[in-house]
Protein backbone atom coordinates (compact mmCIF):
# COMPACT_ATOMS: atom_id res chain seq x y z
CA UNK A 1 0.00 0.00 0.00
CA UNK A 2 1.04 3.53 -0.69
CA UNK A 3 -0.07 5.82 2.13
CA UNK A 4 -0.44 9.50 1.34
CA UNK A 5 -2.01 10.99 4.48
CA UNK A 6 -3.77 10.13 7.72
CA UNK A 7 -6.87 11.74 9.21
CA UNK A 8 -8.64 11.76 12.55
CA UNK A 9 -12.02 10.11 13.04
CA UNK A 10 -13.49 13.51 13.82
CA UNK A 11 -12.47 14.86 10.43
CA UNK A 12 -13.75 11.94 8.33
CA UNK A 13 -16.93 10.68 10.05
CA UNK A 14 -19.00 13.81 9.26
CA UNK A 15 -18.29 13.33 5.53
CA UNK A 16 -19.31 9.68 5.73
CA UNK A 17 -22.54 10.37 7.61
CA UNK A 18 -23.50 13.20 5.24
CA UNK A 19 -22.68 11.24 2.07
CA UNK A 20 -24.07 7.74 2.58
CA UNK A 21 -27.25 7.05 0.66
CA UNK A 22 -26.96 3.30 0.04
CA UNK A 23 -26.96 3.79 -3.72
CA UNK A 24 -24.16 5.72 -5.36
CA UNK A 25 -20.57 6.65 -4.79
CA UNK A 26 -20.41 10.11 -3.34
CA UNK A 27 -16.92 11.54 -3.43
CA UNK A 28 -15.25 14.39 -1.63
CA UNK A 29 -12.10 16.29 -2.45
CA UNK A 30 -9.76 15.34 0.37
CA UNK A 31 -6.55 17.32 0.04
CA UNK A 32 -6.50 17.12 -3.75
CA UNK A 33 -7.79 13.56 -4.21
CA UNK A 34 -11.39 12.49 -4.92
CA UNK A 35 -12.26 9.93 -2.25
CA UNK A 36 -15.42 7.82 -2.06
CA UNK A 37 -16.92 8.25 1.41
CA UNK A 38 -20.35 6.72 0.80
CA UNK A 39 -19.45 3.02 1.12
CA UNK A 40 -21.35 0.69 3.43
CA UNK A 41 -18.01 -0.32 4.99
CA UNK A 42 -17.21 3.22 6.10
CA UNK A 43 -20.82 3.92 7.08
CA UNK A 44 -20.82 0.84 9.30
CA UNK A 45 -17.90 2.24 11.30
CA UNK A 46 -19.51 5.69 11.55
CA UNK A 47 -22.86 4.32 12.76
CA UNK A 48 -21.95 1.21 14.76
CA UNK A 49 -18.86 2.60 16.44
CA UNK A 50 -15.15 2.08 16.23
CA UNK A 51 -14.60 -0.85 18.59
CA UNK A 52 -13.88 -4.40 17.42
CA UNK A 53 -16.61 -6.74 18.66
CA UNK A 54 -14.10 -9.60 18.78
CA UNK A 55 -11.10 -8.18 20.67
CA UNK A 56 -12.19 -4.69 21.78
CA UNK A 57 -9.51 -2.58 20.08
CA UNK A 58 -10.68 0.79 18.81
CA UNK A 59 -10.05 2.33 15.42
CA UNK A 60 -8.23 5.61 15.83
CA UNK A 61 -7.48 7.04 12.38
CA UNK A 62 -8.12 6.87 8.65
CA UNK A 63 -5.38 6.54 6.07
CA UNK A 64 -5.64 7.66 2.45
CA UNK A 65 -4.03 4.76 0.56
CA UNK A 66 -3.86 2.91 -2.72
CA UNK A 67 -2.37 -0.35 -3.93
CA UNK A 68 0.95 0.24 -5.63
CA UNK A 69 0.27 -2.15 -8.51
CA UNK A 70 -3.43 -1.80 -9.24
CA UNK A 71 -5.22 1.25 -7.87
CA UNK A 72 -5.30 4.50 -9.76
CA UNK A 73 -7.31 6.25 -7.04
CA UNK A 74 -6.81 6.61 -3.33
CA UNK A 75 -9.35 5.24 -0.85
CA UNK A 76 -9.80 5.37 2.93
CA UNK A 77 -8.83 2.55 5.26
CA UNK A 78 -9.59 2.56 8.98
CA UNK A 79 -6.83 1.65 11.45
CA UNK A 80 -6.03 1.15 15.09
CA UNK A 81 -2.60 1.62 16.63
CA UNK A 82 -1.66 -1.48 18.67
CA UNK A 83 1.80 -1.89 20.15
CA UNK A 84 3.16 0.78 17.83
CA UNK A 85 1.83 -1.00 14.73
CA UNK A 86 -1.05 -0.07 12.46
CA UNK A 87 -3.82 -2.70 12.51
CA UNK A 88 -6.39 -2.56 9.70
CA UNK A 89 -9.95 -2.55 10.98
CA UNK A 90 -12.30 -4.62 8.84
CA UNK A 91 -15.90 -5.74 9.06
CA UNK A 92 -17.61 -9.06 8.71
CA UNK A 93 -21.16 -10.34 8.39
CA UNK A 94 -22.93 -11.82 11.41
CA UNK A 95 -24.44 -14.38 9.04
CA UNK A 96 -22.12 -14.93 6.07
CA UNK A 97 -23.54 -13.90 2.71
CA UNK A 98 -22.80 -17.44 1.49
CA UNK A 99 -25.31 -18.67 4.09
CA UNK A 100 -28.03 -16.18 3.24
CA UNK A 101 -26.84 -13.20 5.27
CA UNK A 102 -27.78 -9.72 4.12
CA UNK A 103 -25.40 -6.95 3.14
CA UNK A 104 -27.26 -4.26 5.08
CA UNK A 105 -27.06 -2.71 8.52
CA UNK A 106 -27.40 -3.86 11.29
CA UNK A 107 -26.39 -7.38 10.22
CA UNK A 108 -22.84 -6.28 9.54
CA UNK A 109 -20.49 -5.96 12.45
CA UNK A 110 -17.09 -4.41 12.72
CA UNK A 111 -14.22 -6.73 13.29
CA UNK A 112 -10.47 -6.62 13.16
CA UNK A 113 -8.94 -9.90 12.08
CA UNK A 114 -7.39 -10.86 15.42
Amino acid sequence: MIRKETYTNERIFPFILASYNGKGRNRINLDGDLITVSSLRLYCFAVNGIECVYCGIKGSFFAKEKHAHSDRNYHLNFYSKVGGKDVLMTMDHIIPKSRGGKNTLPVILKREIC
